[in-house]
């Protein structure tokens, strides 16, 4: 007598033998890519540059890989591996600007192995000065807080302003690597500047009635190049003109 195999049998061997022809099928998922992007250089004060052409562009870990951008400021980096990088730009004359655990990831729903950061805004380091800075009065606008009087270098215009950022603490130890509040770029077409704090913005800074609170201004780019670092847990500011004068301080009323 004749023996047949069983369906199940049958059926299973199929399934085996379409998954198998699935399998062979299926190109492989990419474990590289491009990443690339582009960047807009500016000056100091509030001129977009045409000349884009060599920043170094490195990826600084996991791997180390360098690239440098064209004349229209476009990089690439090619083939390189699915990771988190972090990535620095640099060029003499600017302050190197990093980004963080940039995610270069295989995308099946789009571009799948084209990764593109957004537009990198990068300015040249601050060419102002601070020359002096005195404080003027504990009121702000006619109201408690305090008032101070900064002179810059050189002279600005309407048409290229200078830039002040201002750093504050409660420690006479304070810089700009050492504060508790930073200001954003303040622009003065002055070269002395009136400037200054309401009480309820240094409340909302964290400081309270009776302190004695430190301020120090520094010059700054229109575009500071700033960024947060995760591992010292400061934001890093790589345009500022170091060449300033010490603190003022004053007791909150």
């Amino acid at each position: 007598m004749k023996k047949t195999l069983p369906i199940f049998f049958l059926l299973s061997l199929f399934c085996v033998f379409v998954l198998f022809a699935c399998k062979k099928d299926d190109p492989a998922q990419p474990t590289n890519g491009k990443l690339i992007g582009s960047i807009q250089t500016w000056d100091d004060k509030t001129t977009a540059i045409l000349d884009k052409v060599g920043i170094t562009v490195s990826t600084d870990y996991p791997t180390v890989n360098s690239t440098t951008t064209d004349a229209n400021g476009k990089f690439s980096f090619d083939n390189l591996d699915f990771d988190k990088y972090d990535l620095s730009f640099s060029k003499p004359g600017y302050g190197t600007y990093k980004i963080f655990s940039y995610a270069h990831n295989y995308n099946p729903s789009g571009p799948q192995t084209i990764n593109t950061i957004p537009l990198i805004n990068f300015a040249k380091k601050s060419t102002t000065t601070i020359t002096n800075m005195v404080l003027l009065k504990t009121s702000f606008n006619g109201i408690n807080g305090v008032s101070f009087q900064v002179t810059v270098s050189p002279n600005p215009t309407t048409l290229k302003r200078a830039y002040i950022r201002y750093f504050l603490s409660n420690s006479s130890a304070l810089s700009s690597s050492n504060y508790l509040v930073y200001t954003p770029p303040i622009g003065t077409s002055s070269t002395v500047a009136i400037d200054g704090f309401s009480n309820d913005e240094l409340t909302g800074f964290g400081f309270s009635k009776g302190q004695t609170i430190y301020i120090k201004a520094y010059g700054e780019s229109v575009r500071g190049n700033d960024y947060d670092d995760p591992n010292l847990r400061k934001r890093i500011f790589p345009n500022l003109n170091s060449t300033t004068v010490p603190a003022i301080s004053f007791v909150m009323q």
